[in-house]
């Protein structure tokens, strides 16, 4: 069973440099990568996403806006076999983190 979740919302760090900083941390494969329009498809299999999923499809697009830019995020859950998710634990479990670190540190991607 799997739930697909989308998301928009518009971030104060511009374009370029919030997609160098969330490349960076993602691991595993990169299935579509178009540096020039800022958008990937990326897939994360493995022991660190715990005992209830089996991968996730992560794919995102920045949009420049203003100042910042718009990010439209799409994630792809499949939990493993038997396993029920619950849509209200992954959103809650979603956070703007890296938005946050590149606030609180400006010279990071710059």
């Amino acid at each position: 069973m799997g739930v697909t979740t989308t998301q928009e919302y518009t971030s104060c760090i511009p374009a370029p440099r919030l997609f160098k900083a969330v490349f960076k941390c993602m691991k595993h494969r990169t299935d579509v990568l178009d540096i020039n329009n800022y958008y990937c498809n990326t897939l994360f299999e493995g022991d660190v996403l715990g005992d209830k999923l089996e991968s996730v499809v992560h794919e995102v697009k920045y949009e420049s806006s203003g100042n910042g830019c718009v990010v439209k995020a799409t994630n792809h859950y499949h939990s493993k076999p038997g396993v029920v998710l619950n849509l209200e634990e992954i959103n809650a479990g979603e956070a703007k983190a890296a938005e946050e670190y590149l606030l609180a540190n400006p010279t990071v991607c710059a």
